[in-house]
């Protein structure tokens, strides 16, 4: 990612903490939701089978993937 301006950057790493979290700790901790991250990272090239991953294994109920709108 050499190309990407440090603010991208740092959204990028901020989504990927948000979507590590369970879904009640996101929304204690304010700031992204879990679906902003996902459609973010999705929009900067991540599959869906890693943002799963990323996850724990399992999507999110709070997270509506673009296929499925």
């Amino acid at each position: 990612m050499p190309d990407v301006d440090v603010a991208l950057r740092h959204q990028i790493k901020v989504a990927t903490r948000t979507l590590h979290l369970n879904d009640a700790g996101a929304v204690v901790l304010g700031g992204m939701s879990k679906q902003e991250a996902y459609d973010l990272l999705r929009d900067c090239g991540y599959s869906h089978a890693k943002l799963v991953r990323m996850q724990g294994g399992s999507c999110s109920a709070m997270i509506v993937p673009r296929e499925e709108r």
